[in-house]
């Protein structure tokens, strides 16, 4: 039986609707609406808006503020499936509506009687929400995005909550596939919320973890406030469980254990995540098993800053609280099935003994195939967690052993006391559970070392791969050879093997990078997507003065000819040897993968893991380990383990990269780093004029609370240089000698200065070998030194001499008084040291270089000797 919004016009479906009257919210437009279905099942139910009453002024307690709207987030997934609505039921308001009155609500013994909805147990089988509502799949969403947000391209929604909606997105820039959070635009018009939600995404986003979903980046584009996170290339253990039904102990325990794993990384960085189930944990492609949905965690001060926010905001307690997540007390947050008691009471309050909790009720569900507790509504399944005794798994289910049944009960005690003092036990006791301990060097059994071993030989054992080294020789040799022997005779096909030599590589990389999607590739489309206007119009002038170099030169036809034939030599390149190799070893990669799938569920700590490729591997390992874990993986991994084996020191794969990607890296991350500074200054910025902060304090205070958040950031490696001396004549000076104003001068400077030499013919190259042929003969006729110098100076007197003769650059539309001024070489020389000022960091030899431009240019009106 399908309803409609009046509102928005959003179909949904109600699955065997009982007679009554219903008050759902639509999971599109977010209206109430009073749904009355008949007892006669030939009418149709009826579906009308429901309009709230106003409040009166003398009733303050009636009123739902936006710190009240604030408290009540989703008491059920943060997300579901595009099928899956909130749930509702007769007679209450839906799980991600605000109560009534939170005043009540918050006082109230329980703390949550308003903000929770009737529930039921989830189903193993993944059917539908026995309330009774869902979104028509046959209709898009109603307010669906779509297009581009902040460099992504959204491509479809995989879901929605109660904070927002969840798209499946391609990030330009590094062409992947990401998943992109967008908050719902009635959160987004609450500025003290929005804040919030900035804060938490930016926390959440320095968790880099192998069990952790890692957070990219955030930012706001149209008044739409996301952040984009890692898209995980598999299924749920919440999916796994309703393919499979429950599953082998053995097999549970190695998915909880990572999951503990990448939760014990988020305590220690003061997280607390309050929402796991099996829907939170993902496993991807590789069989990692990854913790999702951080978009509610809990930092240290939470219950700190729901006090500042409800009495004021001051200098002293908006500083001390930057990096706290607001969580009001006595609000519950989580899902009941997974809760912790002392969770429904206050989520504020809560440690990492409620995580510990949660995850026990999943591991109970992946045993069992059912949640510990069951109810008709969240209140009663919640009074179940508080009240009744956990059934033991054993008990349940036979085969479960005794051990592993006691190491569950322990963490769903119902005082957090009780349970384990912290995650770490959870994973020691785990642990002890497979047999297998963490911290210690890891001894693979023969088995797998022999499997290792094989797989690794496997991988360099084509033909192809051992000849591609002296191809590539061999290749540049030629090239070098046929260079020297070409500039006596051919000087034009010199500089064509010269293009070929530096053309072929760079298109070899543009094949393979857009074929293979390579690390390097990704790194240079990113700095090209994330440089703006400005960093465009930089490799726009530095392609034109090249052309003009070679035009100047006389070489340009010659190049173009040489860039043709690279690309198809590069193309040859990859389809004979790029592709054989990659076929020939495949199989080796799907051999090595099944055997790290095989050892991760027998909860081999990934380290440890990851430990043993780099060990076994041979003295050869990187490009093997780099197939199977990725280019900055492998870069971890040498300087933990790789660079000496039993003494001896390890070669490098493909070292050139290295510095080629920290360069690139210092520039992307800079940007970034100063691209978040920005917009979490003005998050903090709205939030607090919203409080009643005067706009001028709202702005130093914003400024502060984002200091004191970048301060926290321990993964940064790049200086935000942004913001130059406090000094009030710094900035203007910044800018007036930035290294776009040295880019781009210096490259005007040296493209003028050739083109002036190529219209007087001082640098023709017919002139050049004429010129150096009467030099030759002058010398050979000189009996003595002193008459090669004689010629020699001879030489250089008559080009210096046509030099000062030569008439000024004509350039249409610009006097000659201005064009004067760059007509020499000097002004080459000192382009040239602009240009290259302009990729340099260190002030001191900035200004080195600048100095040195200067009088280099000068030294046109200096007479020297």
């Amino acid at each position: 039986m399908s309803i409609v919004c009046p509102n928005c016009q959003q179909a949904m479906k109600m699955n065997q609707p009982k007679p009554g009257r219903y008050t759902p919210q639509c999971p599109k437009c977010s209206h109430r609406l009073l749904i009355v279905v008949s007892d006669d099942p030939s009418v149709a139910p009826s579906v009308v808006l429901v309009k709230e009453k106003p409040k009166a002024a003398a009733e303050p307690a009636q009123t739902v503020a936006p710190a009240a709207r604030r408290q009540n987030l989703d008491a059920t997934a943060e997300f579901s499936s595009p099928q899956a609505a909130p749930a509702v039921s007769k007679g209450e308001p839906a799980a991600t509506q605000a109560p009534r009155n939170p005043a009540t609500s918050a006082s109230s013994s329980k703390g949550l009687a308003a903000t929770l909805a009737p529930t039921a147990p989830p189903s193993p089988q993944g059917g539908d929400d026995t309330t009774g509502f869902k979104v028509a799949e046959e209709q898009p969403a109603a307010g669906q995005l779509s297009g581009s947000l902040g460099g992504y391209q959204l491509l479809k929604q995989l879901g929605r909550g109660g904070m927002g909606a969840v798209y499946l997105a391609k990030q330009v820039s590094l062409d992947r596939n990401v998943a992109v959070k967008v908050m719902r635009s009635d959160w987004a018009r609450d500025p003290i919320f929005v804040a919030r939600f900035t804060r938490e995404a930016y926390a959440a986003a320095q968790l880099v973890h192998h069990h952790v979903v890692q957070i990219y980046d955030i930012g706001v584009e149209r008044q739409n406030n996301y952040f984009s996170m890692e898209l995980v290339d598999g299924k749920s253990l919440s999916d796994l469980i309703a393919q499979q039904g429950k599953l082998d102990p053995q097999v549970a325990v190695g998915f909880i254990l990572q999951a503990a794993r990448g939760l014990a990384f988020a305590h220690q960085q003061g997280m607390v995540h309050r929402d796991i189930k099996p829907d939170n944990l993902l496993i991807n492609s590789h069989g990692i098993v990854k913790v999702a949905d951080l978009g509610i965690v809990k930092v240290p001060g939470a219950a700190k800053e729901g006090e500042a926010a409800s009495q004021g905001a001051s200098a002293g307690s908006l500083t001390a609280s930057a990096s706290s997540a607001v969580t009001m007390a006595g609000v519950a947050m989580g899902t009941p099935h997974f809760m912790a008691p002392e969770q429904a009471r206050d989520s504020a309050s809560v440690d990492a003994r409620a995580d510990i909790y949660s995850l026990g009720c999943t591991l109970y569900m992946l045993l069992t195939g059912r949640p510990p507790f069951a109810g008709k509504t969240a209140i009663e399944v919640i009074t179940k967690h508080a009240s009744e005794p956990v059934i033991p798994p054993d008990a349940v289910v036979k085969r479960v052993p005794k051990d592993l049944s006691d190491i569950l009960l322990k963490m769903v005690a119902k005082q957090a006391e009780d349970r384990y003092a912290n995650m770490a036990e959870v994973i020691r006791a785990l642990e002890g559970f497979l047999g297998v301990e963490s911290g210690k060097p890891f001894s693979p059994r023969e088995e797998h070392a022999t499997a290792l071993e094989e797989a690794a030989a496997a991988f360099y054992a084509p033909a192809v791969g051992r000849l591609r080294g002296k191809a590539v020789l061999a290749f540049f040799g030629v090239l070098l050879l046929a260079t020297l022997v070409f500039a006596w005779f051919r000087p034009s096909l010199a500089i064509g093997c010269l293009g070929l030599m530096v053309m072929t590589p760079l298109a070899h990389l543009a094949i393979v990078g857009i074929a293979q999607k390579t690390f390097i590739f990704a790194k240079t489309r990113q700095l090209v997507f994330t440089s703006g206007i400005g960093g465009w119009l930089k490799g726009a002038m530095a392609a034109l003065v090249l052309l003009v170099v070679l035009y100047a030169l006389g070489w340009l036809w010659i190049w173009i000819g040489a860039g043709l034939l690279a690309a198809l030599l590069a193309l040859g390149y990859y389809a004979v040897v790029d592709r054989s190799l990659e076929r020939a070893r495949r199989p080796s990669i799907e051999k090595s993968e099944q055997l790290l799938k095989t050892l991760r569920l027998n909860g081999l700590e990934e380290d440890a893991l990851r430990q043993f490729i780099c060990k076994y591997a041979g003295q050869q390992w990187e490009e093997f380990y780099e197939a199977l874990f990725g280019y900055e993986a492998k870069l971890s991994a040498r300087s933990r383990w790789g660079l000496v084996d039993r003494g001896t020191a390890r070669p490098k794969f493909a070292a050139w990269r290295e510095p080629v990607v920290r360069w690139i890296d210092a520039r992307v991350t800079a940007k970034k780093l100063a691209r978040e500074r920005r917009h979490l200054a003005a998050m903090e910025e709205m939030g607090l004029r919203a409080t009643g902060v005067d706009p001028a304090e709202a702005k130093r205070l914003a400024e502060e609370k984002t200091k004191v958040l970048i301060a926290k950031v321990k993964s940064t490696r790049v200086k935000v240089s942004e913001e130059p001396s406090g000094k009030p004549w710094a900035r203007p000076l910044a800018r007036l000698v930035g290294p776009e104003v040295r880019f781009f001068g210096g490259a005007a400077l040296l493209a003028c200065s050739l083109l002036w030499a190529h219209q007087n013919h001082l640098i023709r190259s017919e002139e050049i070998k004429s010129a150096v042929e009467s030099a030759k003969q002058q010398a050979e006729q000189a009996q003595l030194d002193e008459g090669k110098v004689q010629a020699t100076k001879e030489l250089a007197g008559s080009w210096l001499a046509r030099a000062r003769e030569a008439k000024p650059l004509e350039i249409p539309l610009v006097p000659t008084a201005i064009t004067a001024l760059v007509s020499h070489l000097w002004a080459a020389g000192a382009g040239l040291l602009l240009v290259v000022s302009s990729f340099l960091e260190s002030r001191r030899v900035v200004a080195v270089f600048v100095l040195a431009a200067i009088g280099v240019f000068a030294a046109n009106w200096i007479p020297l000797p």
